[in-house]
C-alpha cells in the first residue's frame, strides 16, 4: 500500500496548508509595513525610504513568527545566523520593490483623490497594494529555501 504523506495529492494540499498559514502571518506584518509606511510619508519621509522602514519591521515579525509556526527548521545555524541571511536577502529584495513602488507613486499621484491623507501616503500605498503578491510568494518561497532546504531538494523532483 502506498504511503499516503508521498502522494502528490497529499504534498500539494500540506503545501497549500502552510502556505495559508503562511499567508495569514504575512497579512499580519504587512499590516504592521503598511502602518509604519503610511506613518513615515504621512509625516514627510519619501515613499522609497518609508517602505524600507515599513518593510523591514514587517518582515522581521513574518521571520520570527513563521519560523517558528509554519516551517520546520532543518539547517544547523542558529535563527540569529539564519535572520541575517533573510535580512540580506531582504536588503535586495525591498531595495527593489521600494523603488518600484516609489516609481509607481508618482504615476499614481496624478489620479489619487482628495482625502485626509497626503497625495503621495495615498499613491504609496496604493503602489504597494500592487506589488503585494509577489512580495508574500517570493518571501515564502525564499523563507522555505533558507529553513528547510533539504524538504525544498525533496519536494522539487
Amino acid at each position: 500500500m502506498t504511503n499516503m504523506t508521498h502522494t502528490p495529492r497529499s504534498r500539494l494540499m500540506t503545501f497549500l496548508a502552510r502556505f495559508s498559514g503562511f499567508t495569514l502571518i504575512s497579512a499580519c506584518g504587512w499590516l504592521l509595513d503598511f502602518t509604519v509606511m503610511g506613518t513615515l510619508v504621512q509625516l514627510g519621509l519619501t515613499v522609497f525610504w518609508a517602505n524600507i522602514c515599513g518593510a523591514f519591521c514587517g518582515v522581521t515579525f513574518v521571520y520570527v513568527v513563521a519560523g517558528l509556526r509554519v516551517f520546520e527548521k532543518s539547517r544547523p545555524q542558529s535563527h540569529a545566523t539564519l535572520l541575517s541571511f533573510y535580512w540580506v536577502w531582504h536588503a535586495c529584495a525591498i531595495t527593489a520593490s521600494s523603488a518600484l513602488i516609489g516609481w509607481g507613486s508618482t504615476h499614481l499621484i496624478e489620479i489619487v483623490p482628495t482625502t485626509a491623507l497626503r497625495p503621495e501616503t495615498f499613491a504609496g500605498l496604493g503602489a504597494k497594494l500592487v506589488m503585494t503578491p509577489l512580495a508574500i510568494i517570493g518571501n515564502f518561497l525564499f523563507m522555505r529555501f533558507l529553513l528547510e532546504p533539504k524538504k525544498y531538494r525533496d519536494q522539487s523532483r
